[in-house]
């Protein structure tokens, strides 16, 4: 759509001659600003309705369990197994986890509650832990990811 500019001046000289100009104009002006914010209106609300909004809280902490003797542990070594677990959130049972390992393979863990499935560690390296919550087994219906760098 191309915009044209209206010199001003032009319109003061023409609604001087007749006052039936001015109010004809002013008449088309409020018509015209009336229809381009209506569209700009419509426009907005077509987007709200198909964004989907995400309203699921967040898994706040992620920490390591020992899948020995179910402690939480601060060190890694290669070999050792562990388990993932996300901050408990009421009202939510279902917690994924993902793994990107030094070599950069992705590993989806399944979990059961919120507590991942035993996961071992095989390479030395930075491993990064993801988990996000859902409402349901949706995925529309989950949180952005938590995240846990292990060196």
């Amino acid at each position: 759509m191309k915009y044209k500019q209206i010199n001003l001046s032009n319109l003061t000289q023409l609604s001087k001659k007749s006052p039936l100009i001015t109010i004809s104009m002013i008449l088309i002006l409020i018509a015209v600003i009336f229809s381009l914010g209506y569209q700009a209106y419509s426009i907005r609300q077509k987007n709200i309705k198909n964004k989907q909004v995400v309203t699921t809280p967040q898994c706040l902490n992620i920490d390591i369990i020992d899948s020995q003797t179910g402690l939480i542990k601060e060190d890694l070594r290669k070999g050792d197994t562990v388990l993932f677990s996300c901050t408990e959130v009421s009202e939510i049972d279902h917690y994924i986890f993902k793994i990107t390992e030094p070599d950069n393979n992705h590993i989806s863990l399944n979990a059961s509650g919120r507590v991942s499935l035993p996961y071992t560690i095989n390479q030395d390296g930075t491993y990064l832990v993801e988990c996000h919550i859902c409402k349901t087994s949706d995925k529309y219906s989950c949180s952005p990811y938590t995240s846990l760098i292990l060196n």
